[in-house]
């Protein structure tokens, strides 16, 4: 698989100018709050209105704004998993996994499915309050995977979770896009988070992409010094 993003947007605020692909594997956007990370995600998903650019998926564009092509977001065919979970709080957690299976016949044993691989299998019936910040991730996980995505987007997901745990479900990510064979997005500002999840990395600052590249390249060889501050280098030689 292969994502091509090119993404512009401007408004009196801010300045939206991003321009990256990837291919196969999980990509780190990378860089300080404010930087364009989530608004970067919400051009993907089709949940912020962009003023030029095209965004594709192999042979699917998402969005061509020279060809007028512009698909919703829900035929966008990716996963999304918000830094608050966003889990329906008055469904269980069986159903919160079913829902974006629509209508399909055997919805609730897929998402039951799921529930076992996330090990989950014995909270089905429970409602998101009733479950701890790292169950409640699993299952926003299983919901965004269950409908069988080809691109999964995930905003800072790890965040709130404590390091024992963090570490835990960096593990069950990397495994499940491996299985998958998944493109993933992953959004954060932590060093640590971005080499345990991580292949390639994109630096964005002030909504521009400064550097792109495999993951230890872009650490080893920063572009130049704002890079090299944005990735917390302290030993800058000139």
């Amino acid at each position: 698989s292969r994502l091509l993003v090119q993404a512009r947007r401007h408004d009196a605020r801010f300045e939206l100018n991003v321009d990256f692909s990837v291919d196969n594997g999980t990509l780190v956007l990378f860089g300080a709050s404010g930087a364009g990370k989530t608004s970067t995600l919400h051009a993907i998903a089709g949940l912020l209105a962009l003023d030029g650019g095209r965004i594709q998926v192999d042979d699917t564009v998402y969005y061509d704004a020279s060809q007028g092509v512009n698909l919703p977001a829900s035929q966008r065919r990716l996963g999304y998993v918000f830094q608050n979970y966003a889990l329906f709080p008055h469904l269980t957690v069986l159903q919160n996994i079913a829902f974006g299976l629509g209508s399909q016949r055997d919805r609730l044993e897929h998402a039951r499915q799921w529930l076992t691989r996330m090990r989950m299998k014995d909270f089905g019936e429970r409602y998101p309050h009733e479950l701890s910040g790292g169950q409640q991730q699993r299952v926003a996980l299983a919901r965004a995977l269950a409908p069988r995505p080809r691109l999964l987007l995930l905003d800072e997901p790890f965040a709130a979770l404590d390091r024992v745990l963090r570490e835990r479900l960096q593990a069950e990510l990397r495994q499940l896009q491996h299985d998958l064979s998944l493109i993933v997005i992953y959004v954060t500002h932590s060093l640590d988070d971005a080499f345990a999840v991580g292949d390639h990395m994109a630096v964005l600052h002030e909504g521009h992409v400064l550097q792109q590249g495999p993951l230890d390249d872009v650490f080893q060889h920063p572009a130049n010094e704002t890079v090299a501050e944005i990735l917390g280098i302290r030993n800058l030689f000139r």
